[in-house]
């Protein structure tokens, strides 16, 4: 399968050496980084391990999406060459083996699969996680994404993902509108887990908005089991703000 990775980068000199190899032994046709307003040694690690790839560099974004990323990412998936595209993070080592784990999915009615991981350190917020997606696996969703730019092109709304907080969730429902999508697990690793109380009331509004989570008994369930109570609070006051 012919495929690109594609990567934003933000001075991330430290994590590169142990993200930059397990992109490597994918062996893609093309990788395309986006270095966003970089000022470490990142570029340098780049042009170490793929000097042959594509770089982009970003200063500045449009002011109307609501979260840089997503914006930053969708640029390299507009000239990637092929149609198979890795979305991936510079915090994320790759398991080798996450191709063959998607290509019998991609060769079906299948356009997108997202990839799951472990987050190191570990902590009990891992080990819940973990139990959930076991628990629900059709609720299970997250990590780095391999999915068909040609699906992407005919589903995604630009002016509704602008206002997306979650953009891979975003990709995932618009695609998910015309092609089947599915999660599978496997040993990628994430070096940087964020826990951050304003990450999580972010992460409630959006299971509002996408109505992922359309009851409030599900969503102060779901934050109780991770022990995350911004996820229930950002999810309360995305309500009240959609009835004004």
């Amino acid at each position: 399968m012919r495929f690109t990775v594609v990567c934003p980068v933000h001075n991330e000199e430290t994590l590169l050496p142990y993200s930059l190899p397990s992109m490597r032994k994918l062996g893609p046709e093309e990788t395309i980084f986006l270095l966003d307003r970089c000022t470490d040694g990142s570029e340098l690690l780049i042009d170490q391990w793929f000097p042959c790839a594509k770089k982009i560099t970003v200063s500045e974004t449009p002011k109307n999406w609501v979260y840089r990323g997503a914006w930053i990412r969708r640029e390299g998936y507009r000239v990637a060459s092929n149609d198979f595209i890795v979305s991936t993070s510079a915090d994320i080592i790759l398991d080798p083996r996450v191709l063959q784990v998607t290509d019998e999915y991609l060769r079906g009615d299948c356009r997108l699969v997202s990839i799951g991981y472990t987050d190191y350190p570990l902590n009990i917020h891992v080990f819940l996680t973990r139990l959930t997606a076991k628990t629900f696996p059709s609720r299970a969703f997250g990590g780095p994404l391999v999915f068909s730019r040609q699906a992407w092109l005919e589903t995604e709304d630009q002016e509704s993902a602008s206002k997306a907080f979650a953009e891979d969730t975003h990709l995932k429902l618009a695609i998910g509108r015309k092609y089947r999508t599915v999660h599978v697990e496997s040993a990628s690793i994430h070096l940087r887990p964020s826990q951050s109380f304003e990450r999580h009331f972010k992460k409630g509004q959006e299971y509002y908005r996408t109505l992922q989570v359309n009851s409030e008994l599900k969503m102060m369930a779901r934050s109780f089991l991770l022990l995350r109570p911004g996820l229930w609070m950002g999810w309360r006051y995305e309500r009240g703000r959609s009835s004004c």
